[in-house]
C-alpha cells in the first residue's frame, strides 16, 4: 500500500488562541506529524497518516476544542520537495507560479533559505506530475515524505505525455512545440520504451570523509569505482574538501558497502548518510548489561526508530530516527532504564578535518627540496661557465660537476620524495596510478640512471664524465611539493569556514519546563545535541539561540545576519520563528524546538556548501575523466619511447659515439 501523508488545511485567520498554543494541541494529537504554517499566517497545514487518525476524527476533535474552526478541507495531501538549483529569487518566483498555477494544486510555497517546498494539492493528481513540472522547469527535486515511484528523465527538447507504469511506459514523444518527432507522419505515434525507475522511498544519499587522495586522478578512481556498484545513482567527489556525495538505492547495496569498497582502494573513509525525514545517532554503548540486552529490538520499541545497525564488537550501534517523534535524549534514556549506558558521538560532517598536519609534511618536504634544490641549479650555471668544455675530474669517470649533484639529490630524492613514495605505493596496493606513481617514477628512473652511467663511467675509467640528471629530482619535487603545500593551505581555510560557521551554534541549551501559561517551572542544562523537537528553551539575552523554534513567550531584537545578511536586528515575540545559530538580543524568550540536528536552517545551510563543493562544472568532469587517462597514457608514452630508443641504438651505435660514454662506446 502506497504511504502518503494525508493533510487538513485550517483557516486560522480569525484564531483567538495564539498559534503556538494551536500547534502544540494539535501535534499532541496521535498520528499527526507536524503542523505548517503558511507566510501569511491565515492558514494552517496538518499533516497526518491515515492509518492513525481518520480525517473526520481529527477535524471533529480540532472543532471541538477551537471554536474559531468553521473552514477547512479535508481532500488534500501534502507534499514536502527538496528542490536542488534555485539560487535567486527569480527561480523562486518562477516555481511558485508555475506550481501554484497547476491545475488541483491548493496551495505551493518554496523557500531559498532551506530549498524546500510545500504543496497541498487534490488527491486527482499525483506527485508525480508535480514532480515533472518542477522538472520542466529545470530544477532538481526529490520528495520528502512521499514516496513513489518517479522516472529519471534525461533533459532535452523534448517533453513527454503519457501514463508511467513501475517497468514501461506508453510515451508520445513530441518536441518543445508540441510536433510530433515520428517519422514526420500526421498522426501520433506511440513507442514503447524502457525507463530507468527509482523508488524514491529507497534513494538515500551518503556522505564520505576520504583520506588518502592526492591528486585528480585519485579522484576519477573513486567516482569510476563507486560509480560502477549496483545501486549507486551518482557518486561525486571533490579533492580539495576531501568529501564525497553519493545517492543510492538502499533496497540494492548499502551505505556500508560503498564504503568498504572505497577502503578496498586504500583509502580511510568514514561516512554519514543524510535524510531530510531521518537522522542518524551513533552511539558508544557501555554497562554490565550490555550482553544480556538486545539493543536493536530494546529501541526498535521506541516510536519514530525506523532502524539498528549494531556494530560486530557490540559497543557501537547506528540509530535512525525521525526527529519529530523521538530524539537522543528519548533513545539514552530508553538503553539507560535497560541498564546500558550510552553517549552520543559526533557524527563525521561535524567533525573538523585536520589538514594541518598534512600542511606541514608539505611545507618540510618543500624546504627541504628548495634547501637543496637552489644550490643544485646554482652548481650547474658555475661549472658551464668555469668548465668551458673541459670538465674537472674527480677520479676517472666522474667529475667534479657530478660528485656535487650527486651529494645535493640525495637527500631530496629520499627525505622530501618520502611522501611520493608512500602515495605511490598506496596507489599499487590498489592497483591504480596516479599522479605520485608518475612522479615517483620520473624521479626514480632519473637518479638511478644517472647513478648507474656514473658506476658504470668509473669501472670503464672513461676520459669524460657522462651527462647525468641529478637536477631533476629536487627541481621536479620542490615544484610539486609547493603546489601540494599551497593546496593544503587551501583545504585548511576551507575546512576552517565551515568549522566556523558550525560553531555557531552553542554546545549547550536552557532545557526548561513549562505550565499552561509558558512560565518557567524547572529549567535543566543539556547538550544542544540531546534536545528533542517540542522541547521547551529558554534562551537569555546575548546568548545565541541553540535551534530553529517557534517563540512560546516574551520579545527580543534578534541577530539574523548570520542567515538573511540584515545588519538591522529582527524584533521577534510569541508566535514569531527564530533560527539557530542567530543572537538574542536584548530580552529573555522561551522557545519551542522545531527543528533540531541536522534538519535547523544552520545545518542546512553547511550541508548546502558541501552539497556545492561536491558538485562539478562540465569543464571540471571532463578535465577528471581526461586525468583518468593521463597516467596510463604518459607512462604508456613512456614505455614505448624505450622500446624504441633501445632499438634504435642496438641498430646504429655510431649513433652515440662521443656522446655519453665517448670511446668506450665506440669500441
Amino acid at each position: 500500500m502506497e504511504q502518503q501523508l494525508f493533510c487538513v488545511v485550517l483557516n486560522i485567520q480569525e484564531a483567538t488562541a495564539s498559534i503556538p498554543d494551536i500547534q502544540q494541541y494539535i501535534t499532541d494529537i496521535q498520528g499527526v506529524k507536524e503542523t505548517w504554517v503558511t507566510k501569511s499566517k491565515q492558514k494552517m497545514i496538518i499533516t497526518f497518516f491515515n492509518h492513525s487518525i481518520d480525517t473526520q476524527d481529527l477535524v471533529n476533535k480540532l472543532s471541538t476544542q477551537f471554536s474559531f474552526i468553521n473552514e477547512f478541507d479535508a481532500s488534500l495531501r501534502y507534499l514536502t520537495i527538496k528542490v536542488e538549483g534555485m539560487t535567486c529569487e527569480s527561480h523562486l518566483s518562477n516555481l511558485n507560479d508555475v506550481i501554484g498555477q497547476m491545475d488541483q494544486v491548493y496551495l505551493a510555497e518554496f523557500s531559498l533559505a532551506d530549498c524546500m517546498g510545500h504543496i497541498v494539492y487534490d488527491r486527482k493528481i499525483t506527485a508525480n506530475d508535480i514532480l515533472l513540472e518542477i522538472d520542466k522547469c529545470g530544477f532538481q527535486c526529490y520528495v520528502d515524505g512521499q514516496p513513489g515511484i518517479t522516472p529519471a528523465i534525461n533533459k532535452s527538447n523534448s517533453a513527454f505525455t503519457g501514463t508511467i507504469d513501475k517497468n514501461t511506459a506508453e510515451l508520445a514523444i513530441r518536441d518543445n512545440k508540441g510536433n510530433d518527432l515520428a517519422n514526420n507522419h500526421q498522426q501520433l505515434h506511440y513507442t514503447k520504451i524502457q525507463l530507468e525507475t527509482v523508488d524514491v522511498g529507497n534513494v538515500k544519499r551518503l556522505q564520505l570523509l576520504i583520506e588518502g587522495m592526492s591528486c585528480a586522478s585519485c579522484v576519477a578512481n573513486v567516482e569510476n569505482t563507486v560509480n560502477k556498484l549496483d545501486g549507486v545513482i551518482s557518486a561525486a567527489v571533490t579533492l580539495i574538501s576531501k568529501k564525497g556525495l553519493v545517492e543510492f538505492d538502499e533496497s540494492i547495496i548499502s551505505s556500508e558497502e560503498i564504503a568498504n569498497c572505497v577502503k578496498e582502494l586504500g583509502f580511510d573513509v568514514e561516512y554519514n548518510e543524510i535524510s531530510d525525514i531521518y537522522q542518524i545517532a551513533e552511539l558508544e554503548l557501555m554497562g554490565d548489561q550490555l550482553q544480556n540486552i538486545d539493543v536493536e529490538k530494546t529501541l526498535m520499541e521506541l516510536p519514530g526508530v525506523s532502524s539498528v545497525n549494531l556494530f560486530s564488537d557490540g559497543h557501537h550501534c547506528i540509530v535512525q530516527y525521525e526527529p519529530n517523534v523521538t530524539g537522543i535524549r528519548t533513545i539514552i534514556e530508553k538503553l539507560k532504564i535497560n541498564g546500558i549506558e550510552s553517549s552520543f558521538r559526533t557524527s563525521s560532517r561535524k567533525k573538523k578535518v585536520d589538514y594541518s598536519r598534512t600542511a606541514k609534511r608539505w611545507r618540510n618536504s618543500f624546504l627541504v627540496a628548495f634547501g637543496f634544490g637552489l644550490p643544485t641549479m646554482i652548481v650547474m650555471i658555475v661549472f658551464m661557465a668555469i668548465e668551458k668544455g673541459h670538465q674537472i675530474m674527480v677520479i676517472p669517470g666522474i667529475s667534479l660537476e657530478n660528485l656535487i649533484l650527486f651529494v645535493l639529490c640525495t637527500p631530496v630524492q629520499f627525505i622530501s620524495g618520502k611522501q611520493f613514495y608512500i602515495l605511490s605505493w598506496k596507489a599499487i596496493k590498489s592497483k591504480t596510478t596516479n599522479m605520485n606513481v608518475l612522479i615517483t617514477m620520473a624521479t626514480t628512473i632519473a637518479y638511478l640512471y644517472s647513478i648507474t652511467v656514473l658506476i658504470i663511467a668509473a669501472i670503464t675509467r672513461a676520459t669524460i664524465s657522462p651527462r647525468t640528471f641529478f637536477e631533476t629530482p629536487p627541481m621536479l619535487i620542490v615544484f610539486i611539493a609547493l603546489g601540494k603545500w599551497l593546496e593544503s593551505m587551501a583545504m585548511r581555510k576551507t575546512g576552517d569556514a565551515i568549522h566556523e560557521l558550525m560553531s555557531m551554534q552553542p554546545s549547550d541549551a536552557v532545557l526548561v519546563e513549562v505550565d499552561g501559561q509558558n512560565n518557567i517551572i524547572s529549567e535543566n542544562i543539556i547538550s544542544v545535541e540531546l534536545v528533542q523537537v517540542h522541547d521547551c528553551l529558554k534562551v537569555l539575552p546575548g546568548t545565541t539561540i541553540p535551534v530553529d523554534g517557534i517563540v512560546l513567550k516574551g520579545s527580543s531584537s534578534v541577530n539574523e545576519a548570520l542567515i538573511s545578511g540584515e545588519s538591522f536586528p529582527i524584533y521577534k515575540t510569541s508566535g514569531d520563528e527564530v533560527i539557530g545559530g542567530t543572537i538574542n538580543q536584548t530580552g529573555q524568550l522561551v522557545i519551542k524546538a522545531s527543528r533540531v540536528g541536522s534538519g535547523t536552517t544552520l545545518s542546512r545551510i553547511v550541508q548546502m556548501i558541501e552539497d556545492a563543493e561536491a558538485s562539478k562544472a562540465p569543464m571540471q568532469l571532463l578535465a577528471d575523466r581526461i586525468a583518468g587517462f593521463f597516467v596510463p597514457g604518459i607512462l604508456l608514452l613512456s614505455s614505448l619511447t624505450l622500446i624504441v630508443w633501445i632499438i634504435i641504438g642496438y641498430s646504429n651505435k655510431n649513433l652515440f659515439v662521443g656522446d655519453t660514454f665517448g670511446n668506450f662506446v665506440s669500441t
